[in-house]
């Protein structure tokens, strides 16, 4: 009778181990996932400010329109799925990425400057909120604001 605790309970600790490393390599693969897609938004929106100091840059707006988009919607199905440590650091990028490409549409659209002030303070808004779910997080490295 005694074996049989003993044995039982050796089971219940291995399945609790394997269940935390479940759910480690979950959230591993939701940061993955969700830095991929932020690393491309920031390539472009690098080649982006390449463009605006050479004063030929909407063809690049127009990019980082167009791949923030795309992301946006990788980052909806990253944040559908991601588990509840890394949620929150889905849902951020997530909200970055769509800013990303308001805040582009309304330079391309020619807004009035409210407006296009208005997206612009949203993107920092969100890549505040992103930088600070990352550091929760422990991400490292993660470029901070000040380096985008």
């Amino acid at each position: 009778m005694r074996s049989s605790r003993i044995a039982a309970t050796a089971v219940l600790g291995l399945v609790s181990m394997l269940a935390g490393c479940g759910t480690s390599a979950e959230a591993e693969k939701s940061i993955a996932d969700v830095r991929k897609s932020v690393d491309r938004i920031q390539g472009e929106m690098k080649l982006e400010t390449k463009a605006v100091a050479a004063r030929d840059a909407r063809t690049e707006v127009e990019s980082v329109r167009l791949v923030a988009q795309l992301e946006a919607e990788n980052l909806k199905k990253y944040a559908s799925r991601a588990p509840a440590e890394t949620q929150e650091f889905a849902d951020a990028a997530q909200s970055w990425a769509e800013a990303v490409a308001t805040s582009r549409a309304a330079i391309i659209n020619r807004v009035p400057e409210a407006t296009s002030t208005a997206a612009m303070l949203t993107v920092r808004l969100n890549t505040k909120r992103m930088d600070e779910e990352a550091e929760e997080l422990g991400i490292d490295p993660w470029l901070k604001l000040g380096d985008y």
